[in-house]
C-alpha cells in the first residue's frame, strides 16, 4: 500500500494559498476605505510574503498658505512692484533735468564763443582802421619833413633844438616853424603811443573772452567725467 504524504502536502499548499488570498484581499479593502473604523481584533499574522503594494495616497494638492503668511507674502511681492512704478517717473524726471541742464551749458558755451568771436572781429577791425591812420600819417609827415629839409638845406636826420620864448615872439620866423614841427614830432609819438594801448586793450579784451569760453567748456568737462 503507497504512503499517503503527498495528497496531504498538496492539500495544506491550496489552504496555504487560499489563506493568502483572502489576506491580500482584506489587507486591500482596508487600504480601500481608510475612513472605515479598524476593529479591535488584530488580524493574525501570516507567514507568507505578499506582495508589497504602496498605499494609496490623495494626489498631490499645493500647500494651503495661511491668511497671515499669504498677506505677507503679497506684500513681498507688491512692494518691488510699487518701487518700480514710483521709481520710473522720478529717473524719467532726473533724466530730463539732466538733459535740460545740459543743453542750457551748451546754450550758455554758445553765447561764450559768439561774443568772443565778436570781440575779435572788432579788435581786428579796429586795428585795420588804426593801421591805415598810422600809414595815413606817416606819409603825411615823411612828406612834409622832406618838403621843409629840401626847402632850408638841412641835412636829413638831424635833432631838431627847440627855440627860445622869446624867438616865438616873431609869426613868421625859423624859430616858430621849429616850434611846430616840435609839437608835430611829438603829437606823432602820443598818436602812436596811443595806438599801441589801443592794440593792447583790444588783445586783452579778446584774450579774456577766449579765457571765459575755455572756463564754460572745462567746467562742461567736469561735469561730464
Amino acid at each position: 500500500m503507497a504512503p499517503a504524504g503527498p495528497p496531504a502536502r498538496q492539500t495544506n499548499s491550496k489552504h496555504f494559498e487560499v489563506s493568502c488570498r483572502r489576506f491580500e484581499l482584506e489587507e486591500q479593502t482596508l487600504y480601500d476605505s481608510p475612513d472605515q473604523e479598524p476593529s479591535g481584533e488584530e488580524a493574525p499574522a501570516s507567514t507568507c510574503s505578499p506582495v508589497p503594494q504602496e498605499p494609496h495616497r490623495p494626489p498631490d494638492t499645493p500647500l494651503a498658505l495661511s491668511p497671515s503668511r499669504g498677506q505677507h507674502t503679497g506684500r513681498q511681492q507688491s512692494v518691488p512692484v510699487q518701487r518700480s512704478r514710483s521709481l520710473s517717473p522720478a529717473s524719467s524726471v532726473e533724466s530730463g533735468r539732466g538733459v535740460e541742464k545740459r543743453i542750457h551749458d551748451l546754450e550758455e558755451l554758445l553765447r561764450l564763443k559768439t561774443e568772443e568771436n565778436e570781440e575779435l572781429r572788432r579788435a581786428h577791425e579796429k586795428r585795420h582802421e588804426r593801421l591805415r591812420l598810422v600809414q595815413t600819417n606817416y606819409r603825411t609827415v615823411k612828406d612834409q619833413l622832406r618838403e621843409v629839409e629840401d626847402a632850408q638845406g638841412l641835412p636829413r636826420g638831424r635833432t631838431q633844438q627847440r627855440a627860445e620864448p622869446w624867438q616865438l615872439r616873431q609869426e613868421n620866423s625859423d624859430a616858430v616853424w621849429n616850434e611846430l614841427a616840435y609839437f608835430k614830432h611829438l603829437n606823432k609819438k602820443l598818436t602812436t603811443h596811443k595806438t599801441n594801448l589801443e592794440e593792447e586793450l583790444d588783445v586783452l579784451r579778446v584774450q579774456a573772452a577766449m579765457d571765459r569760453a575755455t572756463v564754460q567748456e572745462l567746467r562742461l568737462c567736469l561735469q561730464n567725467e
